[in-house]
């Protein structure tokens, strides 16, 4: 088994603000707890796409595990870099740790947040910048996922040079993540969300038409793996997944300013039940939706 005490971690940061990168640097330094690098491709003279960044930042890192990271995220624990290195040193099938995924990923996959067991592990800032926690799980300390979302992503190297990012169909900076946790989990490796490292993650993404764009990318290159499915989707789960998947993929696709027509067709080819079943519930998901973002922002009064 590997000497865990002389592992090194290379820590992989796709940077456009220097400031907020000092700052995650400082805060990696003073909780990692390991022998580590800091890489930082500075991406406002490179313009690269993410997946190009963090494949060279990996190509020329030293250390036997990765760490790619937002220069947003901020450490609340400490000794995260050797928990993780113990974990992962100690799991032989273990592919990559991460912080929030889920273990469901439909055939209409536009987000992973919602469908299969979410699980989150992080705090963020909202509206009125007031902190609070998107904790999910109150136990359970790796939690198997299939896909992780990109904000921080730890493996060993050899996975990511099994892996590597896909940088002919994500050119950009969006779904980069998921392809690339899904790839490594279809070479029969596990994915986890740790569960007792906290961190603070500032930004929430944002949504957009080339997000959008790259959705597709995503459910065209994997349409014969889709859906694939954790070992807790009963099928009645499965179905209202898929369902629910379908109707936010058409709703997202007006939202971004999509042809609605062009999206209707796709969920078609997919499937023609769920275009079916769609186009019969779309009025009763426009209400029930209505209803509860109504519901949401009455509890958000203060």
């Amino acid at each position: 088994m590997m000497d865990k005490s002389h592992s090194i971690v290379s820590v992989i940061i796709c940077s456009v603000n220097i400031e907020n990168f000092k700052l995650a640097r400082q805060s990696i330094e003073r909780t990692i707890g390991i022998d580590h690098e800091i890489i930082r491709i500075d991406n406002r003279e490179t313009q690269w796409g993410i997946c190009k960044a963090y494949n060279h930042g990996a190509s020329i890192a030293t250390g036997d595990y990765l760490c790619f990271m937002h220069e947003d995220v901020f450490f609340k624990s400490q000794d995260w870099g050797k928990t993780l290195v113990e974990h992962i040193s100690s799991i032989p099938d273990c592919g990559v740790v991460g912080l929030a995924g889920t273990d469901y990923v439909s055939r209409f996959h536009a987000f992973w947040w919602y469908s299969g067991n979410v699980v989150r592990n992080f705090s963020t800032i909202d509206a009125n910048n007031t902190l609070y926690s998107k904790k999910t799980h109150p136990t359970g300390t790796f939690i198997p996922v299939k896909i992780l979302d990109g904000f921080f992503l730890f493996c060993k190297k050899e996975v990511w040079e099994n892996s590597p990012f896909d940088e002919t169909n994500f050119p950009d900076f969006h779904f980069y993540d998921i392809d690339f946790t899904l790839s490594v989990s279809n070479q029969n490796f596990y994915n986890y969300v740790c569960n007792n490292i906290n961190v603070i993650h500032l930004s929430s993404g944002t949504l957009a038409l080339s997000h959008y764009k790259n959705a597709k990318a995503f459910r065209v290159k994997y349409k014969d793996l889709l859906p694939i499915a954790g070992s807790q989707s009963t099928f009645g789960k499965q179905v209202y997944y898929e369902l629910m998947s379908a109707y936010r993929l058409y709703k997202y696709a007006i939202k971004v300013g999509a042809s609605r027509k062009l999206q209707l067709q796709e969920i078609k080819q997919i499937s023609k039940t769920y275009y079916c079943l769609l186009l019969f519930s779309i009025p009763f998901l426009d209400m029930i939706m209505f209803f509860k973002k109504r519901l949401n922002n009455q509890h958000c009064v203060r």
